[in-house]
């Protein structure tokens, strides 16, 4: 099943094939005890030489960042009043000191750290690759990144599975200078291989708490993603979305996310659920930080064969009005 799914493009894997594969390992799962209190089965692996920012700073980024758009974080990395360093920096402080309660994160990018000290060098070169530069991301698991991180949609049987190279948005949004921090924990294999699954749980991430507490609901599918984003563990973040997995666990959590127009954005090489819905989308703390993502997201070519530069001129750019609102 792992050399099945490792497949190079995810969205062309055959329907039958990918109904019998579903249908086996739902099978397989209804045949097992879900136990939600259940602990992750990945550790987090924090970088050995995470420096501990001052307490002084830290609050004093508390107060720039908390409601601080991307565009904000370009001003200020552009004036010198912090790097892409000390932006991953504060981000996985963030997460060691509070995940261990919300079980949003699945893993950590080892080399996080190390891309970001590269693109500070590359600003102070006079090279800005493009709005995401230095801008610390976490993607759904099920979001294909060609590098240390897996892609397993929760799942224990692709534990060990890595694939062969970016997605097509991970890939665009690499190129605009986005710091991969990590994968966000959600639904297993997004919700859809029972009907009475927990939302928010897998087996190799546990089970997702709502940052407001853990009596509330947390939905999903993108579960990790939305409590990641509310809990400000990363600048943005990414979910996918069939029929409301990026909607639900946005509005439940605290935070605010898009669902782009199918043909938008490419779903190569994310773990599909059906190639009729699927669409990938940011989730933040504001509307305005959304539409930078979307726009780095698309480009003239990919291997989704719903997404072309046909497509996306005639549905043209992303606009955030005054008021906060996307416009149509």
């Amino acid at each position: 099943m792992a050399i099945f799914a490792a497949s190079v493009n995810y969205v062309q894997i055959g329907d039958i094939k990918r109904i019998a594969f579903f249908l086996l390992t739902s099978i397989l799962l209804t045949t097992c005890q879900v136990d939600t209190a259940q602990t992750r089965l990945r550790p987090l692996d924090f970088p050995p030489n995470l420096m501990k920012l001052e307490t002084i700073r830290t609050k004093e980024l508390d107060a720039i960042l908390t409601h601080a758009t991307i565009a904000d974080m370009q001003t200020l990395m552009a004036a010198g009043d912090l790097s892409a360093e000390e932006l991953t920096q504060y981000y996985l402080a963030r997460i060691e000191k509070y995940d261990d309660a919300l079980n949003s994160i699945m893993e950590l990018n080892p080399d996080a750290l190390t891309i970001a000290r590269r693109l500070d060098a590359e600003r102070a070169a006079g090279n800005v690759r493009g709005a995401l530069h230095g801008i610390p991301i976490l993607l759904k698991d099920n979001i294909a990144t060609g590098d240390k991180m897996h892609n397993t949609a929760g799942a224990a049987v692709l534990a060990e599975h890595r694939a062969p190279r970016d997605s097509f948005i991970a890939q665009q949004m690499r190129a605009a200078g986005a710091i991969f921090l990590g994968k966000a924990n959600m639904s297993e294999w997004a919700y859809f291989m029972a009907s009475d699954a927990p939302s928010g749980y897998t087996a190799l991430g546990g089970q997702v708490v709502n940052p407001f507490g853990a009596e509330f609901k947390v939905w999903g599918s993108s579960t990790g993603s939305a409590v990641a984003a509310s809990a400000r563990f990363a600048a943005i973040t990414v979910g996918t979305e069939t029929t409301g997995s990026i909607i639900a666990p946005a509005a439940v959590n605290g935070a605010t996310g898009i669902r782009p127009t199918l043909g938008l954005v490419s779903r190569d090489l994310i773990i599909p659920i059906t190639a009729q819905l699927d669409s990938a989308g940011p989730i933040g703390r504001n509307v305005e930080v959304l539409s930078n993502v979307v726009d780095q997201r698309r480009a003239a070519t990919s291997t989704d064969r719903l997404f072309s530069a046909e497509t996306t001129s005639k549905l043209g750019r992303t606009r955030v009005l005054p008021s906060g609102k996307v416009a149509p």
